[in-house]
């Protein structure tokens, strides 16, 4: 959004359906009052000052959030985390279909979604009259968080364990039990955060671990079923794509930042302050 001719504050009012967070950072730093259809505005003048921000779209795409958030939608979720596994790509459809191993009409289908609320934009290109050459993520922050809200009505398979050991010894055991058995154990939640952005103190580790090795995976790390006080969390995925762009850091592998995000940021517990310090830190300039 440029604007060719600034404006003093009071001498107009930009109005929209919508606006984004962005949108209104960028129309507030240009001095441009502003209003959206949805409740959040900025009117300021010698006399008044109004400002309200954080209110839902509420002219989003006919099609629910909950038909592409929901855990259930295994084939979009595919689409979206190939792209905020580099938020800054620029995708053609096609493009996306191979990456993602997905049909056409689902990147369709996903990429109007997010257009639709504006957490997409389409790129243009002057040279060819203006059409589209491409589509790339925009407003990360403000998807990832509706995306969460919806992911987070529904709980996975967890199951609560304990073991003797202290919680590092034991997350650097998980380390050395992928090493041995080549089975699937990936820290997630609160013990991913740690290592994306250690903002928050936690007492129990959390772990991902495929189902086909739970058993294996509980007698070698021994570990104690316990309905409730247990110092560790085993969670099973529900499909592919919660274990999909996994990382490596300091030698533990982790949950992807989309994961981590989606798995704490309705957790009690101080589970949004750490979804929020892995959106600033991976995703604050998308």
């Amino acid at each position: 959004m440029r604007m060719k001719n600034r404006a003093e504050p009071g001498d107009c009012v930009f109005i929209a359906p919508y606006l984004s967070e962005q949108s209104c950072a960028l129309l507030k730093d240009q001095g441009y009052n502003y209003m959206d259809l949805s409740g959040n505005c900025r009117i300021a003048t010698q006399s008044v000052y109004i400002y309200v921000s954080g209110q839902p779209n509420k002219y989003v795409s006919e099609k629910k959030p909950g038909k592409y958030f929901d855990r259930s939608s295994n084939a979009a979720s595919k689409v979206l985390r190939t792209m905020l596994d580099d938020p800054d790509k620029a995708w053609k459809v096609k493009q996306l279909v191979e990456a993602s191993d997905t049909s056409l009409g689902t990147v369709s289908n996903v990429k109007r979604f997010l257009i639709d609320n504006a957490w997409a934009e389409e790129i243009k290109n002057p040279a060819a009259e203006g059409r589209a050459v491409g589509f790339r993520l925009r407003n990360v922050g403000e998807l990832l968080r509706a995306w969460a809200k919806e992911y987070g009505k529904h709980s996975g398979d967890v199951r609560e364990y304990y073991t003797l050991d202290s919680v590092p010894k034991f997350e650097r055991s998980v380390e050395k039990w992928c090493e041995r058995h080549g089975g699937v154990a990936c820290l997630g939640g609160f013990s991913a955060a740690a290592r994306y952005a250690p903002v928050v103190r936690y007492n129990r580790a959390e772990v991902y671990v495929d189902y086909q090795d739970l058993r294996e995976f509980i007698e070698d790390m021994e570990l104690k079923a316990v309905s409730s006080g247990g110092n560790v969390l085993v969670m099973l995925p529900t499909d592919d794509t919660e274990l999909m762009y996994t990382r490596e850091i300091d030698g533990a592998g982790v949950t992807s930042p989309v994961q981590t995000v989606l798995d704490l940021m309705t957790r009690p517990g101080r589970g949004e302050e750490a979804a929020e310090a892995i959106i600033q830190k991976e995703f604050s300039d998308k």
